[in-house]
């Protein structure tokens, strides 16, 4: 395992088919570094359509045409695993996120032996928690990614695209953690 300093910050989101990693999936993916380099990017073919709940299908712009030719998370997962593999991971809600990526690792996993899932770690970087200590004493109103986009003018077209949320998320993490007492100041001021 590297050192805390050398493990790489991995800003992430994925759509799902549901909110229930143990029987709904992923339907798109993105993994971007700190940098907002897109490490990985992809629709993802869903092997169990029949489980997915219709409202996500919708928030998550599904059709089969479009997904006709995503890889599977089968095929995925083994980049994957590499790039999560002693990672930071960091995002909107990452926890969930984390969830439905581990839940689909244990299912790809060839072997069986849980190979997929070795290095993967639950050390997460939040921007709700972040939101939460750092701005609601100066006036925000909500949690949600495009409450916390709009509050710190963080612009976020294509909200529910994980490349949208996830660009969104690392820009939103970057002007929390380095804001300044009059950062705060002035959104307290600007917010009363």
């Amino acid at each position: 395992m590297p050192p805390v300093r050398e493990k790489p910050l991995i800003f992430l989101d994925v759509e799902t088919s549901g909110l229930d990693p143990n029987i709904q999936e992923i339907l798109e993916i993105c993994l971007m570094d700190k940098d907002g380099n897109i490490l990985l990017h992809s629709k993802v073919k869903p092997q169990n359509i029949e489980t997915a709940h219709p409202k996500a299908l919708k928030i998550n712009g599904y059709n089969e045409k479009d997904w006709e030719l995503a890889p599977s998370f089968r095929d995925l997962a083994p980049k994957i695993h590499e790039l999560l593999k002693w990672a930071i991971a960091a995002g909107h809600n990452p926890g969930f996120d984390l969830g439905f990526i581990k839940a689909e690792l244990k299912r790809a996993d060839p072997t069986g032996d849980l190979g997929y899932l070795k290095g993967i770690g639950y050390h997460l970087v939040d921007t709700v928690s972040l939101a939460y200590e750092q701005l609601s004493d100066c006036g925000l109103t909500g949690l949600s990614l495009i409450t916390v986009c709009n509050f710190l003018g963080v612009e976020l077209k294509n909200a529910h695209s994980a490349v949208a949320d996830t660009e969104a998320a690392r820009q939103c993490y970057f002007k929390m953690h380095q804001a300044s007492w009059m950062d705060r100041r002035r959104w307290k001021r600007a917010n009363r």
